[in-house]
Parts: C-alpha cells; sequence; structure tokens
C-alpha cells in the first residue's frame, strides 16, 4: 500500500498527495484519504480504486494513482515553488516599519486562525493533545495543508505586493477564499497612531495568501505592484 504523504499523479495528470488509509465505519472496507496539491480538495475513495490498473495517456497499464517515484523521467511532475503573498493596503501613509508589523502579523495568522486550543500531555511515552486542561501545558493544533507543512519547513519564500484601496483588499481575500488558499485579513485599531492617515480608526491594513502554489498565488496577485 501507499506510504502516507507522498505524491501520486492521476492517471489524467492530476497530482495528489496521500494522507491516510482508513476503514469505513459500517462495511469496514478499506478506503484512502488524500488531497489534492492544487486547490487542496480533500477527497476519499476505495483503496481497490486507488490501485485500480488503469490504461494511462501512452498506453502503459498502471494503478489509476501511481507514486510518481515509479514513472518515467518525463511523466515526472514539476512541483513549482511554494510562496506566501503580503499584500499592503496603499494610502494609508504607513511608514517602512509599520508595514513590516502588520505584513508579519498576517504572515502568521495564516496559521495561527487554524489552530486549535487545548492542553499537551505526555501518555504512553507520547505526546498527546486534548481539550481537558487535567495535567496537560497550553497548547495549540495547526491543521496545515501539505503545502503549509513543505512551506514552514523549507525556505519560506514571500512576496510583498500594494494594491491601492480597501475595496481592491477584501476583493482579493474574497477571491483567495474562493481558490481554497489559506489566507488571513488583518484589521488594526489605530489608536491615535500618527503613522497611518486615519487614527483611532480600525482599519484593514494587509492579508496573507498561502503558503500555495505560485502559479495560484498569481492568480490572486495579478497586476498588483511590487513593494
Amino acid at each position: 500500500m501507499s506510504v502516507k504523504g507522498n505524491l501520486y499523479r492521476h492517471f489524467k495528470g492530476g497530482i495528489y498527495r496521500l494522507l491516510h488509509p482508513c476503514l469505513d465505519s459500517e462495511t469496514r472496507e478499506a478506503r484512502v484519504v488524500y488531497q489534492a496539491e492544487a486547490g487542496g480538495q480533500v477527497w476519499i475513495r476505495l483503496k481497490s480504486d486507488w490501485e485500480k490498473l488503469v490504461e494511462w495517456p501512452d498506453g502503459k497499464m498502471r494503478p489509476r494513482f501511481t507514486n510518481i517515484v515509479d514513472l518515467d523521467a518525463e511523466e515526472q511532475p514539476e512541483i513549482g515553488l511554494l510562496v506566501q503573498a503580503i499584500i499592503m493596503r496603499g494610502g494609508l501613509g504607513m511608514g517602512l516599519g509599520a508595514q513590516i508589523v502588520q505584513g508579519a502579523h498576517a504572515s502568521m495568522r495564516v496559521f495561527l486562525d487554524r489552530g486549535d486550543h487545548g492542553y499537551i500531555h505526555e501518555a504512553h511515552n507520547h505526546l498527546q493533545f486534548t481539550h481537558e486542561a487535567e495535567e496537560g501545558d497550553p497548547g495549540l493544533l495547526i491543521d496545515m495543508t501539505p503545502d503549509m507543512v513543505t512551506w514552514a519547513e523549507g525556505k519560506q519564500a514571500k512576496v510583498c505586493y500594494q494594491v491601492a484601496s480597501e475595496e481592491g483588499l477584501l476583493a482579493l481575500y474574497d477571491q483567495a477564499m474562493l481558490e481554497g488558499l489559506p489566507c488571513a485579513l488583518i484589521q488594526t485599531l489605530v489608536g491615535g497612531n500618527k503613522t497611518f492617515a486615519f487614527p483611532g480608526l480600525p482599519i484593514y491594513t494587509c492579508i496573507a495568501v498561502g503558503p500555495g502554489p505560485a502559479q495560484a498565488i498569481d492568480r490572486i496577485t495579478e497586476g498588483l505592484k511590487l513593494l
């Protein structure tokens, strides 16, 4: 059976990451849970369907989902760069320092918004996460996509852009949500801070989009000016 976390190519060309083998609670049939690399949609299907031999476009018979290491060199997928985009709202009079603070907040918030607060304790030589305090220490369990894990363990590539208006910022955030990309929207109460053009008002300052494939991030940031 496939190894958890490996990448597979579907015979029609899509790239998927195997997450978990599992059993149907009613029928006890073996199934697999897997996730599309493009968009992050999670699917489940019978293990027998996953491994079923089908004819690929080159005429060869292979499993419906074939481990990429078992493919010929010319069939290996190109696993592109993973990027996080920070998009700042213009027209606020923010200095460089303020923009760095807001961008850092957004970058971190993408991860923290996916977190579940609870407690971590050791049981049977393993760390366990629970919502019961008992003897555990406060902890945060973050539900990351495979792209988020890969990005966090790698070079954490980021690109900064600027959009002219709040309306434009919110439209980009909505687009990222519809694309299924991890994202975060930052609203700051600017209490009398003269760094901003509108002191004392709650304002949207920036968004973070990704980590995700560069091609997907490019669809969101197309036409924006780099900072």
